[in-house]
């Protein structure tokens, strides 16, 4: 692996665990009752997509395209995972930018931890794949805990943290 892979690597890992650093992992218990149960596996259902979807959208960019993917991510974050991308975005800009790299990520596997009406946390297994102009590194294998809450209607990621 060359310098620059290591470095590629080092800096979505970094965003990664900068993000799990600032958060903690929340527990959830699941609703009980058959019409909950049917809630709540509609619930689960909807979430797992949401943190599938964000997983790959926190780890994929093109270099040329950062400020629209940022809206995107931003718009599926609240609470204290904005707050951490907010802070760590331009850091990311930069380096994607200098190296003028791509990143992609494929979802390997994804399970359900805990969810109820409200809110989940999945587990995310992700791919991440890089190409510069000297050409391509990875894939790689990364995991993710995701929690999610429920913020009108819409769910959106309130934890992202990287999982050793």
């Amino acid at each position: 692996m060359s310098a620059r892979t290591g470095r590629i690597l080092t800096v979505a890992t970094s965003v990664l665990l900068v993000i799990a650093l600032a958060l903690g992992i929340t527990w959830v218990a699941l609703e009980r009752g058959a019409s909950g149960k049917d809630r709540s596996a509609s619930a689960r259902e909807q979430a797992l997509a949401v943190a599938r979807q964000v997983a790959v959208n926190i780890n994929s960019y093109d270099y040329d395209k950062l400020g629209a993917q940022f809206t995107r991510v931003q718009a599926e974050l609240t609470g204290k995972a904005l707050a951490d991308f907010a802070q760590n975005k331009d850091n990311i800009a930069k380096q994607l930018t200098t190296n003028q790299e791509h990143a992609s990520a494929q979802i390997l596997d994804a399970a359900t931890v805990s969810a109820r009406q409200d809110e989940a946390t999945e587990l995310i297994a992700l791919a991440i794949s890089f190409v510069t102009p000297r050409g391509r590194a990875g894939p790689s294998t990364s995991y993710a805990q995701v929690h999610l809450v429920r913020n009108q209607g819409r769910w959106v990621v309130d934890v992202f943290q990287a999982v050793a």
